[in-house]
């Protein structure tokens, strides 16, 4: 899993719906859309964002998480 500890600058994300990505705020939480896969993002105090749900595919609006459990691995050989 991804540690995203940066800060982004609030320009940064209203330049992305010229990319064409889906972005939406409710709730002081702003997610980034495109292609079936999204992020979300916190606004803080000093306008910047902080990632808080690393990108992940989306699946009737929803984040996915993958579960590695280390059983479903296989090693080929």
């Amino acid at each position: 899993m991804w540690d995203v500890r940066d800060r982004f600058e609030a320009r940064l994300l209203e330049a992305l719906p010229a990319a064409g990505f889906i972005v939406s705020s409710t709730g002081g939480v702003t997610r980034v859309e495109k292609y079936g896969c999204g992020a979300e993002f916190r606004r803080t105090s000093d306008n910047h964002y902080l990632m808080t749900v690393s990108p992940t595919i989306l699946m009737t609006g929803n984040s996915l998480r993958l579960w590695d459990a280390g059983y479903q691995n296989s090693s080929l050989r």
